[in-house]
């Protein structure tokens, strides 16, 4: 995940010239990215509403994550 292109693409597109399409890649590529993070965190919490009260591992979250995004 760019986690730095909301800071660095301002900063480019001011110092240099910058083409149109980097300045769409980069807003592309962050939407498509924060819809992954959701869905995946919307995963997560989905397999830890189910097993409320009992404790889980990381490799039962990831395979509840993965069931819930199919």
């Amino acid at each position: 995940m760019p986690l730095t292109a909301p800071f660095v693409m301002p900063v480019r597109a001011t110092v240099s010239d910058v083409a149109a399409w980097e300045v769409a890649l980069a807003v592309a590529i962050m939407i498509a990215s924060t819809y992954a993070v959701i869905r995946m965190a919307a995963g997560v919490y989905a397999g830890a509403v189910l097993r409320a009260g009992a404790r889980f591992r990381l490799n039962d979250v990831v395979r509840a994550a993965r069931a819930a995004t199919r």
